[in-house]
């Protein structure tokens, strides 16, 4: 999957699911940084607030080159940084992507 270059579990992929479908529904792909606590699980999904970079999709291809080497600068991409928080309604996940000013 776009936007992680580590080894997860199910439960947390579900959950970074509904992080790229949001990201996507603003025409970005997220690339994941780390967490950043506030974290949860459940029967299906595992997750906790995130930080990373939200990147236009038509550059997404070219972000993820940098991305995957673990050496390579990303210092031209910081104004692409941001969060992702997660906040339970109901019974449903919702994720609020923003970035950082």
């Amino acid at each position: 999957m776009m936007g992680i270059r580590t080894l997860e579990n199910d439960k947390f992929l579900q959950f970074f699911k509904l992080v790229q479908d949001k990201a996507d529904s603003m025409n970005m792909v997220f690339f994941l940084f780390c967490g950043e606590g506030h974290s949860f699980e459940d029967d299906n999904l595992e997750g906790e607030n995130l930080s990373g970079w939200l990147i236009p999709k038509d550059r997404a291809d070219e972000f993820n080159q940098k991305f995957i080497e673990y050496d390579s600068d990303l210092d031209d991409w910081d104004d692409f940084f941001a969060f992702a928080e997660w906040k339970r309604s109901s019974n449903d996940i919702i994720i609020d992507i923003y970035i950082v000013e």
